[in-house]
C-alpha cells in the first residue's frame, strides 16, 4: 500500500509560484530604480553645488583682484595732478617702443586705443570679448612718487644722460621715473648707481651749477619717444619715481577684460616681465561691466552715477587732451562680474536676462542670456570701490 502524504508535507515542499517570482522581481526593480534615481539626483545636486562653489571662488578671486587694483588707482602718480594726469605716455623697453603702441594690443584688448594717457581708472565700454568692458587701471608704488621733484631741464654729460632736478632725494637706482611735461610724459629708468642727493656729483659739468642730476639708464631708458625726448624736458616739468622693478614693487599699469572661454585676462602695459601677452587670471567670467561715480559740482562729493559713454565719460573722451579735467572728477567705480558655471544642466535654469546695477536707475542695465546658454547657472557679483587717491585732491 502507498503511504499517505499529509497536507502539511505538501505545503512545506512547495516552491514559489510564477506570479510570486514576478512580483518579487518587480519589487526588486522598483527598489533598484528608486535607489539609482536618488543617487542620480544626489550626484546632479553635488555637481551643481560643486560648479556653483567653483564659480563662487573664481568670482571672489576676480573681485578681489579688481578691488585691490582699483583701490590703489592713482597712488604714487604725484599730488601734482595738473602736471601729470592726462599726459600721453611715452615709454620704451629694451630699445623697443611700448607706449604709444605701434601695433594693436593683444586679445582680448585689441580694440583699446594705442595712445594711452596717464589716468587712475578708465572704462572702455564694450571693448572686450562679447561686449564686455575693459578696465584700465594705473598706479605707482605707494610712498614713491606722491611728492614730485621740479625739473630744471635736461642734461647730457660725460657720465650719462639725465635730467636736472632741484634735488634727487627720494630717487634710487633702478627706479622708474615719470617725467611729466604736458601734454606728454616720458617714462624712463634711473641709472643703477644713482643715490638721492641734494648736491651734484660734479658741479663743474652742470649748466645750472649747483643743481643735482638724475642720471638715466637701464631697460626703460630712452632718449627719445614718438613725440617727446629728453631735450623736451623744461623747467615746467615734474619728475616722480613711481616704483622699482628690481625691488619687486613696480608700478601697476594694467588692463582687465574678458576674453575667450569665459576667462578674465590682465595685461601689463609696461611689459615688466618682457611679455607682450595677456595673462589669464580667473575662469568662469562671462561679462565685466562698470560705471563711474562722479562729482558734478567740484565739491569732492559723489553726485551721480554715469555710464562710460558719450563725449564726456566715454573712453575716447577721457583719453583725449581735454579729458584730464574730467578724470579728477571720477570718485568711485562700481563694477559687476557675471559668472557662468561650467556644468550643463538638463533643463534651462537661467532667466532670459540678468539685471546689473538695479539700485542705480541712471545706469541700470541687463545682460541678455541667449536661448542656447540658459542651461548654465549664473551668478552676479557687484562691488563699489571709492578712488581714495582722487578723494584726497582739493576742490577746483
Amino acid at each position: 500500500m502507498k503511504p499517505r502524504t499529509t497536507p502539511s508535507l505538501r505545503r512545506g515542499t512547495r516552491g514559489f509560484s510564477l506570479i510570486e517570482l514576478m512580483v518579487g522581481v518587480a519589487i526588486a526593480l522598483v527598489v533598484t530604480l528608486v535607489i539609482f534615481s536618488v543617487l542620480s539626483v544626489s550626484e546632479s545636486r553635488r555637481r551643481t553645488t560643486s560648479s556653483l562653489n567653483d564659480i563662487g571662488q573664481s568670482g571672489s578671486y576676480a573681485t578681489y583682484l579688481l578691488d585691490r587694483a582699483i583701490r590703489s588707482a592713482g597712488s604714487g602718480l604725484t599730488s601734482r595732478w595738473d602736471e601729470t594726469i592726462g599726459c600721453l605716455i611715452n615709454a620704451s623697453r629694451s630699445s623697443t617702443q611700448i607706449l604709444p603702441r605701434t601695433a594693436a594690443l593683444p586679445a582680448p584688448f585689441a580694440a583699446v586705443t594705442a595712445d594711452l594717457r596717464l589716468a587712475p581708472v578708465v572704462i572702455a565700454e564694450g571693448q572686450s570679448a562679447a561686449g564686455s568692458d575693459v578696465l584700465m587701471v594705473m598706479a605707482g608704488s605707494s610712498g614713491f612718487g606722491e611728492v614730485a621733484a621740479q625739473a630744471e631741464g635736461p642734461t647730457l654729460v660725460a657720465d650719462g644722460p639725465g635730467v636736472l632736478l632741484r634735488n634727487t632725494i627720494g630717487f634710487g637706482g633702478g627706479d622708474l621715473v615719470l617725467l611729466a611735461n604736458q601734454p606728454d610724459c616720458l617714462l624712463s629708468q634711473v641709472e643703477a648707481t644713482q643715490a638721492g642727493t641734494a648736491v651734484p656729483k660734479d658741479a663743474s659739468s652742470l649748466v645750472h651749477g649747483a643743481d643735482p642730476r638724475l642720471l638715466l639708464d637701464g631697460a626703460y631708458y630712452t632718449a627719445s619717444g614718438s613725440t617727446v625726448n629728453l631735450a623736451d624736458i623744461t623747467d615746467t616739468a615734474v619728475a616722480a619715481s613711481i616704483g622699482n622693478v628690481a625691488a619687486a614693487n613696480p608700478p601697476q599699469f594694467r588692463l582687465y577684460g574678458v576674453g575667450d572661454n569665459q576667462t578674465l585676462f590682465s595685461y601689463d602695459l609696461l611689459r615688466i616681465d618682457g611679455s607682450d601677452a595677456a595673462l589669464p587670471i580667473a575662469e568662469g567670467v562671462m561679462q565685466l561691466r562698470a560705471v563711474y561715480g562722479v562729482d558734478t559740482d567740484n565739491d569732492r562729493v559723489l553726485d551721480a552715477w554715469v555710464a562710460p559713454t558719450g563725449t564726456t565719460w566715454g573712453a575716447d573722451a577721457l583719453l583725449s587732451p581735454a579729458g584730464a579735467a574730467n578724470l579728477r572728477n571720477i570718485l568711485a567705480v562700481r563694477f559687476a562680474v557675471v559668472l557662468r558655471s561650467s556644468l550643463v544642466e538638463r533643463t534651462d535654469v537661467a532667466p532670459a536676462s540678468l539685471p546689473l546695477f538695479a539700485d542705480l536707475p541712471d545706469v541700470a542695465t541687463t545682460v541678455t542670456i541667449a536661448t542656447g546658454e540658459r542651461n548654465f547657472r549664473y551668478r552676479v557679483i557687484e562691488s563699489t570701490i571709492p578712488l581714495r587717491n582722487t578723494l584726497l585732491l582739493p576742490a577746483l
